[in-house]
C-alpha cells in the first residue's frame, strides 16, 4: 500500500479496485479510471493530496465529500461504490459521468442562444432543487462543475464544499469562512453561513449570467477585499452587455443575483418554472436596466449595506411546502362530482395560502385509448372543451395569473404523466381527487394508488365532503 501523500501507479489494485491512467490532477488531489470485477459502469477514482504540507481545507473537502455522497439517490449526483479509510488509503470511487461541461460548452460555442440558455438553465435549477429536497446545498455551483448528459439531465460534481443536515459541517466547525470558488459564492458564503439553499441559487444566477454573456457579473475577485465587495456591489445587467436578451430573462439573472437571499427566490423549482413559462414572470425594475450602476449609486448601496446583517434561514432543514411549494393538482375530465371537486378546492387553496409566489399546475388527462373512438375533430373538440373546464375550476381560486398553468394531455397511462410532469416540474405537492363510486372508479383508484406509491414528493388525496 502507498503512502497517503504519494500518487498511485496505474495496475494498483486497492479493495478489489484496479487503478487505471490518471485522468485529471490539481491542488486537491487526483483523478483515476478505475475498474471493479463486480461493477460494469465507467468509475473514477478520487485520491486527495495529504500531507503536513497540504492545506486543511482539502482535507475538509475530501471528508465532507465521502460523508455527503454515497447518501445521495438521485440522478443528479455520481453513485459512490467505494469509500477508503483516511488512516489508511483514502479513495472516492463514483460513476464516471459522460457529458460535457457547461464550462466546456461555453469555452467552444461562447454566449449561448436564448432558447439553450433555458433549457440548460431549467435543467441546473431543477438539479439543485432536487438535490436541496435532499437536505444538501452544494454552495460550489459553476460551469465547470455542471455536467450535461446527452438526454439533457444536469449532474452535480465535486461535493467538497457542500452542507448535509444531517452531517457535521466541517467548514463550520473549522471556523473557515468564504469557502468555495470567489466569482460564484454568495454574500452569505463570505460571512461564514452556509445551511441556505439560496446560496446555491445566487451561484446559478452568475453561472447563468456567464452562459448569457460570457463574462462574470462581478469579475473574478479572489483577493479577500474584493470579495467583501459582494456585500453591497450590483452586478453588470447582462442586458449592458447583450442587447438581445430579454427583459424577462435579465429579471430572473439578477434577482438570483440579490445580496439579500430573502429577495431572491423561494427556491431554485421556482427559476425552473419561470424558465419554461417566461411569460409569467413579473417585470421590475431589474429587468428594464441597461447600464451598469454609477459610482454615486453603488457608494449609496455600501452605505445602506454597512451594518446590515443577511437573513439567513437553515432551509435544508424546513419543508418546501413551508416556503412557496410548486403544486400540481389534477383532475378527472370525466368527473362531475361536485362535492369532490369543491374539496380539491378547498385542499388547493390551503396548499397555495404559504406565499404569493407560490405556484400551481392544474392537469387533466384524456386517456388515449378513448381518444381514439373518436374522430380528429371531436378530439380537438374535447381538449378544447377540458381546457375551458380547468379555467372555470382553477378561476374560483382566485389566485394571480402568474401563480397558474393549465395543462391538458392526451396519455394512455395517467399516473405515469402524472408522476413524469411531477418529476420534471420539481412538483412539491401532488393533490388528486378520490371519486366515491360511477364507472371510472377503479380507474380512478389504479392511478390514485400508483401515483401515491411512486411520487417522489408529498401526496393529499383529497375525498368529497360529505354533510
Amino acid at each position: 500500500m502507498s503512502s497517503p501523500t504519494e500518487q498511485l501507479k496505474t495496475g494498483m489494485i486497492i479493495d478489489g479496485f484496479t487503478v487505471g491512467e490518471c485522468v485529471a490532477s490539481g491542488g486537491a488531489g487526483f483523478l483515476y479510471d478505475c475498474t471493479h470485477p463486480d461493477h460494469t459502469v465507467p468509475l473514477v477514482m478520487k485520491v486527495p493530496r495529504l500531507g503536513y504540507n497540504q492545506p486543511l481545507a482539502g482535507l475538509i473537502s475530501f471528508e465532507t465529500e465521502c460523508a455527503i455522497q454515497p447518501r445521495l439517490d438521485t440522478p443528479h449526483a455520481p453513485r459512490v461504490f467505494g469509500v477508503g479509510k483516511l488512516d489508511q488509503q483514502p479513495y472516492l470511487v463514483m460513476e464516471k459521468v459522460v457529458g460535457q461541461t457547461v464550462e466546456s460548452l461555453i469555452a467552444r460555442r461562447g454566449p449561448l442562444p436564448l432558447e439553450d440558455l433555458i433549457e440548460i438553465g431549467a435543467a441546473v435549477a431543477r438539479a439543485l432543487h432536487a438535490l436541496h429536497r435532499s437536505q444538501v446545498i452544494h454552495l460550489d455551483v459553476k460551469p465547470g462543475n455542471l455536467m450535461l448528459q446527452a438526454d439533457g439531465t444536469v449532474v452535480l460534481l465535486d461535493f467538497g464544499f457542500a452542507h448535509h443536515a444531517l452531517c457535521p459541517d466541517l467548514f463550520y466547525e473549522a471556523q473557515l469562512k468564504g469557502v468555495g470558488t470567489p466569482a460564484y459564492i454568495s454574500p452569505e458564503q463570505i460571512l461564514g453561513a452556509r445551511h441556505d439553499a439560496r446560496s446555491d441559487q445566487f451561484a446559478l444566477g452568475v453561472t447563468l449570467f456567464e452562459m448569457a454573456t460570457g463574462k462574470l457579473p462581478f469579475g473574478v475577485m479572489e483577493a479577500a477585499s474584493e470579495m467583501q465587495q459582494r456585500l453591497w456591489r450590483s452586478p453588470i445587467p447582462p442586458r449592458s452587455i447583450r442587447e438581445d436578451l430579454p427583459a424577462w430573462f435579465q429579471e430572473v439573472v439578477l434577482r438570483c443575483l440579490e445580496v439579500d437571499p430573502e429577495k431572491r427566490f423561494p427556491s431554485c423549482s421556482q427559476v425552473a418554472w419561470l424558465f419554461e413559462q417566461p411569460h409569467k414572470i413579473d417585470l421590475t425594475k431589474r429587468g428594464q436596466k441597461t447600464e451598469a450602476a454609477g459610482f454615486w449609486a453603488q457608494a449609496q448601496r455600501w452605505w445602506r449595506m454597512r451594518n446590515r446583517s443577511l437573513k439567513v434561514k437553515r432551509t435544508t432543514e424546513s419543508n418546501p411546502l413551508d416556503e412557496a411549494p410548486v403544486v400540481l393538482v389534477a383532475l378527472d375530465p370525466e368527473s362531475d362530482d361536485e362535492a369532490l371537486l369543491e374539496s380539491l378546492r378547498t385542499a388547493t387553496r390551503r396548499a397555495m395560502m404559504s406565499s404569493p409566489e407560490s405556484r400551481l399546475s392544474c392537469v387533466s388527462i384524456i386517456e388515449s385509448s378513448k381518444a381514439q373512438e373518436t374522430s380528429e375533430d371531436n378530439e380537438a373538440d374535447r381538449q378544447h372543451h377540458t381546457l375551458i373546464a380547468l379555467q372555470h375550476w382553477a378561476s374560483t381560486l382566485r389566485l394571480d395569473e402568474r401563480q397558474l398553468s393549465l395543462h391538458v394531455f392526451e396519455e394512455s397511462d395517467p399516473a405515469q404523466r402524472i408522476l413524469s410532469f411531477a418529476d420534471h416540474n420539481q412538483v412539491d405537492l401532488i393533490i388528486l381527487g378520490a371519486s366515491r363510486a360511477g364507472r371510472t372508479i377503479e380507474r380512478v383508484r389504479s392511478t390514485m394508488t400508483r401515483v401515491v406509491g411512486r411520487a417522489r414528493c408529498s401526496v393529499i388525496v383529497v375525498r368529497p365532503h360529505v354533510d
